[in-house]
């Protein structure tokens, strides 16, 4: 078989020749790795999503709303606005992340499959076809090999996000990888690849209206994109290029401007006050740079547990914590940017240009989104999920940037003649092991999700079948609980794909639901429907379903747990619990503002098992002793499974009750 190197497929393509035909012909019938991989890649994204469907996933708690909202998008009051923002806690105005599309793009699987099943493999959908345009774009300017190498780089990004989030419709985690074929849109685009604009356009927007961290990311990017072509060239087709994008962007925009025109304030304009607003705080510079740093510069960088953990500083904002490894190493990837844009410059290289212009921007607007954003004395990975695509593509860049440099002619030299289909055979072997990684089940989110995931059916089926005979809407009302936050979106999606209507009568609610939905005086309820933690006899209605949270064998192994540490305090009455040298030392670091309140909870009479559970979570598990000095330390292993069954059972636990309001 004819060898090239495989740098070939990576070099920019120049017009055909005679010779260069004769150099690609064995590339071309080494294509069927690569479609293997992509189809690979793809098709495992979309395999966990119908997964999920066949299990009977349901769309609890705020996942709810989006599968709510998908399905009234081809009713009479369909969509105009994102789900409600965290930015209302502090904006004084409530508000909205930007706009619909996403319920759009997820209206045709909802209708057609319903609410569960619509709306789980409606996002994978999503997800997979982000994989398979983004390689097919890196394919299509950079070369086969460059495609399939794309393939693994994505395919590891979805391997770290874990399965069960490759087909979660919640904001923060629906879009990490449609940002991702936003990014290398852009940098395609800023290399003269007008093309890809339409698709910059369509994907920035959905990323966008879906949530507002990537306020800054997106319309930053999308002009470094444009800048880009129109440095390239601007002929009549780049220009029809550049039109058809902006054409696109109109049109994914038109339902938020629509809504703010008719409100006032609209949500564009609540959301501009929202970025002036006084927040909860904020980070400092240095801490910025420590986030960025602990996804883009520090391993384990985008790969698991990455995803989880998110770097060194995300659960803890303590603004005297130094960590000079962080801006070390933020400073190797700003010198390689560097020498990499000096080396591109020279050879004017506008693919390699258009690219690092890209990561260089990308990192810049996403430092300063981290300054930017409200901080609530921990960083949560959620604000800043944008940086794992965005990692990704830094190191990209900086790679296609080494190579292009080490052999601009599309040769490896030294190295000698490597066969394209063996690389594209290792690269495929490669993406199907990731791929076999990627399938069980991993949760990088919410572990007491399973646990609503089961209860959820029941409660769906016990009002469903209360309410089939009553000749009007019922009212979802609840306290502010677990049990209401997690259900009750659920029930009024639910409600909608069956055929019922709802209302509503908090002014939060009605945001995320629409206002045709609010009570008012031609539109009464005939019932309520009520979800609350624990039985409630002032309600008034009847119990449709009643769940403990606990199995049984674990609500008496917590019974027996309950009993055992509060016997230990009551023989320690006369004692306090102290701090070891390791548990001191612990605090110290990681809270020390805590120190005090720890002592102060020890003295505490009486000790209940909820006291030593909040101090041991203090101490981090760290070994308490008491002061009499004659007994053994205070048992960490049973504090510790003692507040994992307390929280599993407050977070499961659940009470319905129907309330008739036709009987006076």
């Amino acid at each position: 078989m004819a060898e090239v190197d495989v740098i070939e497929a990576v070099a920019e393509r120049d017009p055909p020749s005679a010779a260069s035909k004769e150099v690609t012909e064995p590339v071309d019938r080494s294509g069927l790795w690569f479609w293997a991989a992509l189809a690979i890649a793809v098709g495992v994204v979309v395999l966990v999503g119908i997964r999920a469907a066949v299990d009977g996933w349901l769309p609890v708690g705020d996942e709810g709303y989006f599968a709510l909202r998908s399905r009234d998008v081809f009713s009479r009051h369909p969509p105009l606005l994102g789900t409600a923002s965290s930015a209302s806690t502090y904006s004084g105005s409530p508000t909205s992340h930007p706009g619909p599309l996403q319920f759009f793009v997820l209206a045709v699987p909802v209708a057609v499959l319903g609410v569960g099943a619509g709306t789980v493999i409606g996002t994978a959908l999503i997800n997979a076809i982000s994989i398979g345009a983004t390689v097919a774009l890196v394919r299509s300017r950079l070369g086969v090999v460059a495609g399939a190498v794309s393939a693994v780089c994505l395919l590891g990004l979805a391997w770290a996000i874990g399965s069960v989030i490759l087909h979660d419709p919640w904001g923060p985690f629906a879009v990490v990888l449609p940002f991702a074929l936003f990014v290398v849109a852009v940098g395609l685009a800023a290399g003269g690849e007008a093309r890809v604009l339409p698709v910059a356009a369509f994907v920035g927007s959905l990323v966008l209206q879906t949530h507002a961290s990537y306020v800054l990311l997106v319309p930053g990017l999308a002009l470094v994109g444009v800048i880009g072509v129109l440095l390239h060239d601007r002929t009549r087709a780049t220009l029809r290029w550049v039109g058809l994008a902006a054409g696109v962007t109109l049109l994914c925009w038109i339902p938020p401007l629509v809504q703010q025109v008719r409100n006032e304030p609209g949500n564009l304009v609540a959301l501009w006050q929202a970025a002036h607003a006084e927040g909860p705080g904020s980070v400092s510079v240095q801490q910025a740079v420590y986030i960025v740093a602990g996804t883009v510069a520090l391993p384990p960088f985008w790969f698991p547990p990455g995803f989880e953990n998110a770097g060194p500083l995300y659960n803890s904002l303590d603004s005297s914590q130094r960590m000079p490894v962080g801006n070390v190493a933020a400073a190797v990837v700003v010198l390689l940017l560097a020498v990499a844009t000096v080396s591109a410059w020279r050879r004017r290289d506008r693919i390699v240009l258009g690219a690092l212009a890209t990561a260089i921007v990308g990192l810049v607007l996403a430092w300063v989104s981290i300054l930017r954003a409200p901080a609530y004395g921990v960083w949560g990975a959620s604000y800043t999920r944008y940086l794992w695509p965005l990692s990704l593509w830094v190191w990209f860049s900086l790679g296609l940037a080494a190579v292009r440099a080490w052999s601009p002619s599309g040769r490896l030299g030294a190295l000698g003649r490597v066969p394209v289909r063996a690389v594209l055979a290792g690269l495929t072997a490669l993406v199907l092991v990731i791929a076999v990684a990627t399938v069980p089940h991993r949760d990088t989110s919410f572990v007491e999700r399973d646990g609503w995931q089961e209860r959820a059916q029941p409660v769906v089926d016990a009002v469903l079948g209360a309410v089939d005979d009553l000749d009007g809407p019922v009212l979802i009302r609840g306290t502010v609980t677990e049990a209401n936050f997690t259900y009750a979106p659920l029930l009024m999606a639910e409600l909608v794909d069956h055929g019922r209507g709802f209302l509503v009568d908090d002014a939060t609610v009605i945001r995320q639901v629409g206002a045709h939905r609010a009570v008012r005086g031609d539109r009464r309820p005939v019932a309520e429907v009520w979800l609350v933690q624990v039985p409630d006899e002032t309600i008034g209605g009847r119990i449709l379903y009643q769940d403990g949270g606990l199995a049984p064998a674990e609500a008496a192994e917590l019974d027996d747990l309950t009993r055992q540490l509060t016997a230990d305090a009551r023989r320690h009455a006369d004692d306090t619990l102290e701090l070891s040298s390791a548990a001191r030392a612990y605090v110290e670091e990681v809270h020390p503002e805590d120190v005090a309140k720890v002592q102060d909870q020890a003295a505490t009479r009486p000790l209940t098992p909820q006291l030593m559970a909040e101090i041991d979570d203090t101490v981090g598990g760290k070994p308490l002793r008491w002061s009499d000095r004659r007994s053994d330390a205070l048992d960490h292993v049973q504090v510790a499974r003692w507040r994992k069954l307390t929280r599993q059972r407050d977070h499961n636990q659940v009470v319905v009750y129907l309330k008739d309001l036709t009987r006076g």
